[in-house]
């Protein structure tokens, strides 16, 4: 992270849903410009649950989100396939 904060970025994200669904906004900002990107993107929750708790399949989800959210929008790579 400290790549971005040289480059004067920071980034948030906020979660959203519906119960069945799990959103993510990512929004990457340029501190100085106030300049922004945004993107979400959403899953199943039902659909990934397997055999967790409904609360434990959101958790799991939001964090996959995240992280595939901001890799993309930074556009790296963040583990090898």
């Amino acid at each position: 992270m400290v790549i971005l904060k040289d480059s004067g970025l920071t980034f948030t994200q906020l979660p959203s849903g519906d119960g069945a669904n799990v959103s993510i906004t990512t929004i990457l900002i340029h501190g100085e410009s106030g300049e922004h990107l945004q993107t979400t993107i959403s899953a199943s929750v039902l659909d990934n649950k397997g055999q967790m708790s409904l609360i434990q399949a959101q958790g799991s989800v939001i964090t996959y989100l995240r992280r595939y959210s901001l890799a993309a929008m930074l556009g790296i790579v963040t583990d090898e396939d």
